[in-house]
């Protein structure tokens, strides 16, 4: 898409569509874009050369003022817990044969252990110190709001 074709079609003519991941579609020039690759577009004036990570972590907050470019390894960094884990946090493990809460965090590929708790919330903070050190900008603080984040 050259600079001539962004300045002449319309956009907002349509409400934008979630795709199955949760992220906006919208149509442009007859083409489907996820909305916040053509936000990028349409400000900085050329294609992400990376993925565009959402900061708060809401996939439709496509304010630009929210969203910067990532490697693939931070987008995935800056997640939640998925869904399934027993303990609801990310990093955060039961471990049944001592009957407590693991920490543990990827680094370099490998898992490393950073010990056992008796209450998640103690294993949370361990996961989250270590988090913030190796995540940095791309840190995702395990808490029930992001708003404390820090």
């Amino acid at each position: 898409m050259d600079k001539e074709n962004r300045t002449n079609g319309k956009l907002g003519t349509k409400k934008p569509s979630i795709d199955s991941r949760g992220y906006d579609r919208v149509s442009y020039m007859g083409r489907s874009y996820l909305a916040h690759r053509l936000a990028w577009y349409f400000v900085h004036g050329q294609w992400p050369d990376k993925q565009i990570d959402h900061i708060n972590g809401i996939k439709t907050d496509n304010r630009i003022s929210n969203l910067r470019l990532a490697t693939h390894s931070q987008n995935i960094r800056n997640r939640p817990a998925y869904k399934k884990t027993a303990s609801g946090r990310k990093g955060v493990y039961w471990h049944s044969q001592n009957k407590k809460w693991q920490a543990l965090i990827v680094i370099n590929g490998r898992n490393k252990s950073l010990g056992l708790f008796k209450d998640k919330e103690e294993a949370s903070r361990a996961y989250d110190a270590a988090a913030r050190e190796r995540d940095g900008n791309f840190y995702y603080k395990n808490a029930e709001s992001r708003n404390d984040a820090g």
